[in-house]
């Protein structure tokens, strides 16, 4: 990510950001982020997932994912993933 796009980040100038994993570096400092969607969240490794945590406290987060329905429903009546 190039250090103007990094500027719009970390402003909040830029509104919309579509991207891959690389996203989740560090030193990229977020402002005024809304809305996080991760497609392909099954290919997010522990790391990348913790990251999204902490990133994203307080943001909404779309995940859309190819993990089997049961194995999700299993993870949102444990309580690892909030369902709607």
């Amino acid at each position: 990510i190039g250090k103007a796009i990094r500027a719009q980040i970390a402003t909040g100038e830029a509104q919309l950001i579509v991207g891959t994993h690389a996203l989740l570096a560090e030193g990229i400092p977020y402002n005024n982020l809304g809305l996080l969607v991760v497609d392909e969240e099954q290919r997010f490794g522990v790391k990348q997932k913790e990251k999204i945590k902490i990133v994203c406290n307080g943001v909404d987060v779309l995940t859309l994912s190819a993990t089997p329905i049961p194995r999700t429903l299993q993870m949102s009546l444990s309580g690892i993933r909030d369902t709607s």
